[in-house]
């Protein structure tokens, strides 16, 4: 699976992932905090995300629609 809010390293790291699915919908989590000397993670907060996964036709149609936070997965 694709990070979920960390880009790259998000992913590398494990930082960004998702944590489970009930029917259609996803569920994630992302950690957020800084870097101490560079190499350890304080983490300061957690964002809980979720998504509903649609059928291809919703999704080419939203697309054509210019719909915002639409994410191919």
């Amino acid at each position: 699976m694709a990070p979920l809010s960390g880009g790259h390293y998000g992913g590398v790291f494990g930082l960004g992932r998702v944590t489970g699915r009930s029917g259609d919908m996803l569920f994630g989590e992302h950690v957020f905090g800084y870097l101490w000397g560079g190499v350890t993670l304080i983490p300061q907060y957690a964002v809980v995300m979720q998504a509903t996964l649609i059928l291809p036709d919703e999704y080419a149609d939203l697309m054509a629609k210019n719909a915002h936070n639409i994410v191919l997965g």
